[in-house]
């Protein structure tokens, strides 16, 4: 039942708010004037959950973006043309070049087998060129040649890839920090 009101607290205030404890519209950068300049995803199609809700409460995002996508921009026929993720470096470069200009954080599921976050320096640093990798207990650094980064990482021992579901009020907290920490 966690897993359903996980993913209805993507589209729905009402389950958001029940879920993480917190109004979706009381969250520094989730309105549509703040995520306008984020990431741009490939358009909404017929697979992405109905967005009216979010929508008539944050905002309209510009054309071509979206608030929830059900599916990831690399999938075939999605925005990408060849997502081969055994043999291309998409999803690391899109995370090292999106890094350079907007703020994030890093969950680790102790129990992620999906992706695991001790792989995640040492496979960035094999792909990144110029840029410099390191890590430590709570943050990655991403040494850009004008403007080094540091995106933190916060652990969840008793979760898997669903901390949102395994533990929702721990990541509540600390995404509460770390948008009070932004501003």
């Amino acid at each position: 039942a966690r897993i359903f009101a996980a993913d209805a607290a993507q589209v729905s205030p009402a389950a958001a708010e029940a879920l993480y404890g917190v109004k979706l519209e009381s969250i520094p950068g989730l309105n549509a004037t703040a995520r306008a300049l984020g990431f741009k995803c490939s358009a909404a199609d017929d697979t992405t959950p109905d967005q009216s809700a979010l929508v008539s409460l944050l905002g309209a995002l510009p054309v071509g973006q979206s608030y929830n996508l059900a599916y990831s921009p690399l999938t075939p026929g999605k925005g990408s043309d060849n997502p081969d993720w055994y043999d291309l470096d998409l999803v690391g470069a899109a995370f090292l070049d999106n890094a350079q200009s907007i703020d994030a954080f890093v969950t680790d599921g102790q129990r992620d087998l999906v992706v695991p976050e001790p792989a995640l320096a040492p496979a960035l640093r094999s792909i990144s060129g110029t840029v410099t990798v390191s890590e430590t207990a709570d943050a990655l650094t991403l040494g850009y040649p004008n403007n080094p980064r540091s995106v933190a990482i916060r652990h969840y021992p008793n979760a898997g890839h669903m901390i949102s579901m395994i533990e929702p009020h721990e990541l509540s907290s600390d995404v509460r920090a770390w948008l009070g920490a932004r501003n």
